[in-house]
């Protein structure tokens, strides 16, 4: 039987080019496998001291942060429950005091009750909508805003002050440290709340029950004042 050239030479490539293909293959895969396999333990070794070291700090290292009561606060006071935007009118110097603590490092968070929502006066969506108007006045500084929507003749709850539950939450949230933290408030119920987790009170305002009380200060800006310089 006679066998042509090119039927020898196509033949052999259908047989041989496979087998060289396959070995190739298998070279270049051993290779990456080395490869990888020794960027992934210099990478465990190179980065394991540090990221542990890192992630330890994290865990040990406590924030601060600086609770802010709301209306007679941040808005002006009306005398009663404000809820529509256009008469939340944010008081003169809020801005340029969240910013000052901002840059000192302190977490800003607001803590408010709003009783009207138990009494049907208002909803928790009115609430935001305020909220979100004080956060686009303050260049969106304030990290959280709590409120409690109970009242006690309908409804107990513990976010409510003089009880601590919403600054609870925040404790847990951001991992404060309370010997570094303040309350601002207008109310002694803020301070009382305060005071239960062992956060240090600045009243601001005219509360008529406060007689004896310190700091006592007038607003906000004079708030800020004493605690930039401790």
């Amino acid at each position: 039987m006679r066998v042509s050239l090119e039927q020898v030479v196509g033949h052999a490539g259908l047989l041989q080019v496979p087998r060289q293909s396959k070995a190739a293959d298998a070279a270049a895969d051993n290779r990456n496998f080395h490869r990888l396999d020794a960027q992934r333990r210099a990478t465990k070794v190179a980065a394991a001291p540090g990221g542990f070291a890192r992630s330890f700090a994290a865990m040990l290292t406590k924030n601060k942060a600086v609770f802010l009561d709301r209306d007679g606060v941040l808005n002006e006071e009306i005398g009663t429950y404000v809820w529509e935007p256009e008469k939340f009118i944010i008081c003169d110097g809020v801005p340029e005091s969240l910013a000052r603590l901002k840059a000192a490092g302190y977490y800003l968070i607001v803590v408010t009750n709003q009783a009207g929502i138990a009494k049907k006066l208002y909803t928790a969506a009115e609430v935001q909508a305020c909220h979100a108007k004080l956060q686009s006045a303050c260049g969106g500084l304030l990290d959280a805003l709590y409120f409690a929507d109970a009242h006690p003749s309908v409804s107990e709850s513990i976010l409510r002050k003089p009880n601590s539950g919403m600054l609870e939450k925040a404790v847990a949230r951001f991992n404060l440290d309370v010997s570094q933290c303040w309350i601002v408030g207008d109310r002694l119920r803020d301070m009382q709340a305060g005071a239960a987790v062992g956060v240090r009170g600045i009243l601001v305002g005219e509360e008529e029950n406060a007689a004896g009380f310190a700091p006592h200060v007038a607003d906000l800006r004079a708030a800020t004042d004493v605690i930039l310089s401790h």
